[in-house]
């Protein structure tokens, strides 16, 4: 089953309630927020003031994927501002089995980034405590994204610690999803979407 994440980062800062009304009303899923903060990646973007702004406009799910250095100290912002799934890159945090745990001991579903050239035996240790593993299809930076082709391939990859036949997230001790984020053709929306119902 598809389900889809507009990220508001493609609507106009002026109109961020409507684009989520919009979002919602065209049978989106989760409302996608991408968090960039000028260091981990060259851009900046918003931050919990606008998710907060956001979440009066919108039932939907607030989905925040946290490209930024010490995702450990925006988990109570976002808490409080109503998301309600945050993701963070594993590249970007020494101790992200105590960020999940953070995540979740504040009420919100968690999961884990992988830019793609990071290989998935990087989640190996702390994919039972993820409700989903993202895949980033390019490397992330404003709007308009190159996508990379190989990096598609990767939960068709098999790491040695997998069983033969088990996928990165089928195996028994963990139940999380597995997504992908890329620009969604001319449009240049970034989505995400599970490639197994959970």
């Amino acid at each position: 089953m598809i389900k889809v994440a507009p990220s508001i980062l493609s609507a106009d800062f002026a109109e961020m309630g409507r684009a989520a009304e919009n979002c919602e009303s065209w049978g989106a899923d989760y409302i996608h927020f991408d968090v960039m903060d000028g260091t981990f990646v060259p851009t900046i973007t918003f931050g919990p003031q606008m998710c907060k702004a956001v979440r009066r406009h919108t039932k939907l799910p607030i989905d925040v994927h946290l490209m930024v250095e010490h995702p450990e100290t925006y988990v109570p912002l976002f808490r409080d501002a109503g998301a309600d799934i945050i993701t963070f890159h594993i590249e970007a945090d020494r101790h992200a089995h105590r960020t999940l745990q953070a995540i979740h001991n504040a009420g919100m579903k968690a999961g884990i980034v992988l830019n793609p050239s990071t290989s998935p035996e990087a989640v190996r240790y702390v994919i039972s405590s993820c409700d989903m593993v993202l895949r980033l299809l390019f490397f992330p930076r404003i709007l308009k994204p190159s996508y990379i082709s190989t990096s598609g391939s990767f939960f068709t990859q098999r790491c040695s610690w997998m069983p033969r036949g088990v996928s990165l997230t089928s195996r028994s001790s963990s139940s999380a999803s597995e997504t992908l984020d890329g620009a969604l053709s001319s449009m240049q929306r970034t989505c995400r979407y599970p490639l197994s119902a959970r």
